[in-house]
């Protein structure tokens, strides 16, 4: 989330990580140190971005594509992403997308001839973009093969905590 977007609804564990940054950033230490702090995350977490991307990474085990404010239009046009997808998700273990991630999954063709949804207020844009897929509404999440995508906003923790059972158990 970005925090000119923050839901009315804040999901307990999207909660928690606002409050430690927001006391994180009142602590004197921190300021201190925050552009020293902001640099190596950016540096650290460039590089590891990078090596993500590399043909040296490690097959992934799942593949997790949330909600993201170009997900419906210049992202799609992609190539690179979406052969980035295409060629991850065919080899993990499992795919999961939440609210228009699933847009990116099924432009990769990794949602063909599966059951799947989307965020209620994309389904109908959703449906015309891709007339061959099985799409439904009025469901929290579908889980088809590696495919698990969920409608997203509150509603998130749904397909993850199945993830999370079917890699783990009850």
């Amino acid at each position: 989330y970005r925090f000119d977007n923050v839901p009315a609804f804040v999901p307990p564990g999207h909660g928690l990580v606002y409050l430690a940054a927001l006391s994180l950033g009142r602590s004197g230490w921190f300021r201190q140190h925050s552009r020293g702090l902001v640099t190596a995350t950016a540096v650290l977490g460039g590089a590891y971005a990078l090596w993500g991307l590399s043909p040296l990474a490690p097959r992934l085990d799942v593949l997790v594509i949330p909600s993201a404010e170009h997900n419906m239009d210049s992202d799609l046009e992609d190539r690179r992403l979406i052969d980035w997808i295409a060629e991850r998700g065919a080899a993990a273990e499992h795919v999961l997308s939440v609210c228009d991630g699933a847009f990116l999954l099924a432009e990769a063709g990794l949602l063909d001839g599966r059951e799947c949804t989307t965020v209620p207020g994309d389904l109908d844009a959703f449906r015309e973009r891709y007339p061959h897929l099985d799409v439904y509404e009025d469901v929290s999440f579908v889980a088809d093969g590696p495919a698990i995508t969920g409608a997203g906003g509150a509603l998130s923790y749904d397909p993850a905590m199945f993830l999370v059972e079917k890699l783990y158990g009850e």
